[in-house]
């Protein structure tokens, strides 16, 4: 049998870091500064907030439905949203829309809206 370690087993102690963190007990972190040490608490429990539906701003085109684009270039289909930006939200981009064609990187002037729903387009 292999020798322990003297700090234990490390499933005794994963178990002992769950047990702490689900009961939210602080921990102290022993931090080096020259010759003293401070020691320093760190928090794992974070309050609760309630989830509050924030109203949509005149104007705001950031929670719009995705769409079915083709692309006249490659003649493909993709299904999401075409990167624009918001008047009212300039600095906020989300990564999923596209930027260009997903199949053959043309420009977004190239992918133009199809009447089409979203269970047709993933049946074709």
């Amino acid at each position: 049998m292999a020798p322990r370690n003297k700090k234990g087993s490390l499933g005794a102690r994963l178990d002992l870091a769950r047990n702490n963190v689900s009961a939210g007990v602080a921990g102290t972190i022993p931090v080096p500064q020259g010759k003293n040490k401070v020691h320093r608490k760190k928090v794992f429990s974070r309050p609760q907030t309630p989830d509050v539906e924030q109203p949509i701003p005149e104007g705001c085109i950031c929670q719009r439905e995705a769409q079915t684009f083709v692309c006249i270039y490659c003649k493909m289909f993709s299904f999401g949203r075409v990167n624009e930006s918001c008047p009212i939200h300039t600095n906020v981009t989300y990564l999923m829309d596209f930027t260009c064609c997903p199949y053959c990187s043309g420009p977004t002037e190239h992918l133009h809206v199809v009447d089409m729903e979203y269970d047709r387009y993933f049946k074709l």
